[in-house]
């Protein structure tokens, strides 16, 4: 569900994790983009599954999504349609969890990729929104919060897997709090590298761009036994050298464990060059 607030693993399956459900009534939106006559809603016999109907509705926006780099796909821009249309859908027949047994009034947001290039999984999301998407603007500003689920999914994985916010044990609150918001800062920094990394357009930029310029002195001394300017790509396979990726090419970019034990190695050294540069 979208409220008013990708990874191509999850974009491949965005049709199937939303519920194929029945819905017994829909509005669709009036004008289509090209600027043709205003059209009416199909016709529907009710029950109608959600799916069956959102395939049936045809574009009324189109534009690129970023789709994010994996070890094995390049980043990408995806041209998508969408389409959206209001559906009133009827509780499931097998109850599961806790809920009135009323209908349901949502907007409904179909995101589909009609001519994918060769060799790549085609972009298909289907969103459901108490937002009313009425126009193409709207349409527009919906999907784009969906967009940046990839990247928060990364970040997560970087507080948990990474920082491992969830192995915490402090007595109280207030002080869980205020680990994860310093851990976060890392994390930030780190999903950002990481990101970066599997971007060929990025991967040999300065890493100065996107971390401390200590860090990557420390690093650049501790790798290469010189200070030297590093690329995005040449900082985090060493800072993973650290956390115990060997770096070899069969063993592809490094994930969440390998950079977060790189980066508290790391950490210790930076401590020590800044205790020594106060000695001086």
């Amino acid at each position: 569900m979208v409220r008013s607030s990708s990874n191509r693993a999850l974009v491949r399956k965005q049709e199937e994790e939303v519920e194929d459900i029945q819905i017994e009534a829909v509005t669709a939106p009036g004008d289509a983009i090209d600027g043709s006559a205003t059209r009416g809603p199909p016709p529907v016999e009710p029950p109608h599954l959600l799916h069956d109907f959102m395939r049936t509705l045809p574009a009324f926006g189109t534009w690129g999504v970023d789709v994010g780099a994996t070890a094995k796909h390049g980043a990408r821009v995806a041209l998508v349609h969408a389409c959206a249309s209001q559906v009133k859908s009827k509780p499931p027949h097998v109850r599961k969890g806790q809920y009135r047994k009323e209908t349901l009034t949502v907007w409904a947001v179909r995101v589909w990729e009609p001519t994918p290039p060769t060799g790549e999984d085609a972009l298909g999301w289907i969103l459901l929104t108490d937002q009313e998407v009425s126009d193409v603007e709207t349409l527009r500003r919906v999907v784009s919060w969906y967009e940046s689920r990839w990247v928060v999914e990364e970040f997560h994985k970087g507080q948990k897997t990474g920082a491992g916010i969830e192995r915490l044990q402090l007595q109280d609150a207030g002080s869980l709090q205020a680990a994860i918001v310093l851990l976060s800062v890392v994390a930030i920094a780190l999903v950002n590298l990481r990101v970066a990394t599997r971007d060929e357009e990025k991967t040999g930029r300065p890493a100065s761009e996107y971390v401390p310029e200590l860090w990557m002195r420390v690093l650049s001394i501790q790798r290469y036994e010189q200070v030297r300017d590093l690329t995005v790509l040449e900082f985090s396979l060493a800072l993973a050298r650290l956390g115990g990726h060997l770096n070899r090419k069969s063993d592809g970019l490094p994930g969440w464990i390998t950079l977060w034990r790189g980066w508290e190695r790391l950490h210790t050294m930076i401590e020590y060059e800044l205790s020594r540069a106060r000695c001086v």
